[in-house]
């Protein structure tokens, strides 16, 4: 056994016994070392064929599937910053993956797929499984697919080649894009509309956009939609705020929402992950009109900075966000009107009001209500007396000339009242002030 080996065995010992200590013990080797030796070093990361945790174990095992067996995540993780095979098997032809299945390590398994780990390699044939088994076998039978076809997020068909972004579906024409995966209810990029849009579209007429149509083709008799698809729905799916990042950044296999494999599902640790969804005369979900201001402050469970501001209410409001969501109380200390700026995200059927284009925003909501045609400032600001919606933008861009003009090509703010509060009052609140 030669140095290497002596090293890289004792490396193994310590994992058991100090994580900490292991990590880095395991990168001195890797870092210590010039960059033309880099990859000759980091064959034992990797590989290790000829390395033996003792002398007569043959098994051939990598500090990967190594620190795998003893789910060790933090191990892995950094193993897999610095390039270590997340396939690469032990002397038996076992991947990092099926050992996390073999031991029922959940965790270790969702973390693995999440860093791109094979399912292919995994031969899910443990007899008499455990529950964690069988929870680990059904997370990696997610990623297994159909002649090796990956599903469009728009129809669900299996019909991509692989999985990534500016994959263009020939069903429904839906262009993959890694942004809307993050954020579905927001417009823009390749496809121009939220993939939320998009499905409805889809459902409506048989392509994501209208544009498309034409492109778009009838699924063949042989096409199959990937088991468990169906379309985004805001009451079970959780997905993150646009300006907030958590997850793995453009992790196209993780990001399958109607999957296990889900990254935020059951992320509850994460309270300011998801976006509100307006429901006029209803409220910006958490919040409805007619709570109480202890109802409303718990129901939302962020931390709150009370604020007076005479131009919309003589009473105390409530703001979250760094105002970007702000609450308005009638004298009985019940909501009556809530505020959004730009910095939320706020979902109203499908997109983001506040992060699609104003002229798209002004267009849907259109066709469930009019929106009043004799405002003074029309164009600045859209009031729909119908929904108790008002949006508005401090200036109208000419979005050829000036493309990244934020404040004239989408709207800033949207406020949202209860039943009566815009298309009763006498005295409308200039809610841009």
């Amino acid at each position: 056994m030669n140095d290497k080996q002596v090293q890289i065995q004792h490396i193994f010992k310590m994992i058991d016994a100090d994580e900490a200590a292991a990590i880095a013990k395991a990168f001195a080797i890797v870092e210590s070392v010039s960059e033309t030796d880099l990859s000759y070093n980091m064959r034992y990361v990797n590989n290790a064929h000829s390395i033996s945790r003792s002398i007569d174990d043959r098994t051939g095992e990598t500090i990967m599937t190594y620190a795998v067996s003893k789910e060790k995540i933090g191990i892995v993780k950094l193993l897999r910053e610095h390039f270590a095979d997340i396939n690469a098997p032990r002397r038996d032809g076992k991947t990092p993956l099926a050992v996390a299945y073999e031991r029922g390590a959940v965790e270790m398994v969702r973390f693995l797929l999440s860093r791109n780990a094979d399912s292919r390699l995994v031969s899910l044939t443990v007899s008499s499984p455990s529950a964690n088994q069988c929870e680990a076998a059904k997370l990696i039978s997610d990623r297994m697919t159909i002649n090796n076809k990956f599903p469009c997020h728009c129809c669900g068909y299996l019909v991509n080649e692989y999985i990534g972004y500016s994959e263009i579906c020939r069903i429904c024409h839906w262009e993959e894009d890694g942004s809307m995966l993050r954020w579905p209810y927001r417009g823009g990029g390749p496809n121009h509309v939220s993939l939320m849009e998009a499905q409805r579209n889809y459902q409506d007429f048989g392509a994501s956009e209208e544009r498309r149509r034409q492109r778009a083709s009838l699924p063949l008799s042989t096409d199959v939609r990937d088991r468990g698809w169906r379309p985004i729905s805001l009451e079970i799916d959780n997905f993150e705020r646009s300006d907030k990042t958590y997850g793995p950044i453009f992790d196209s296999i993780s990001e399958y929402y109607w999957r296990d494999s889900f990254w935020l599902k059951n992320e509850a640790r994460y309270k300011d992950v998801g976006v509100f969804r307006v429901i006029p005369l209803r409220g910006v979900l958490p919040i409805e009109f007619g709570m109480t201001r202890k109802e409303a402050r718990e129901v939302i469970g962020l931390p709150v900075s009370p604020y007076v501001r005479p131009s919309v209410s003589p009473y105390l409001s409530d703001t979250y966000l760094n105002r970007g969501f702000q609450v308005f109380f009638d004298a009985d200390n019940r909501v009556e009107f809530i505020e959004l700026r730009n910095s939320v995200s706020a979902v109203y059927k499908g997109f983001s009001v506040l992060e699609t284009k104003a002229t798209s925003v002004v267009n849907s909501v259109s066709k469930d209500a009019p929106y009043d045609e004799s405002d003074p400032k029309l164009g600045y600001r859209y009031t729909f007396p119908d929904l108790e919606m008002r949006l508005w933008r401090n200036h109208i861009a000419k979005e050829q000339y000036d493309p990244d003009d934020y404040s004239g090509i989408y709207f800033l703010t949207m406020g949202l009242g209860k039943p009566g509060y815009y298309s009763n009052a006498s005295e409308i609140p200039e809610i841009e002030e």
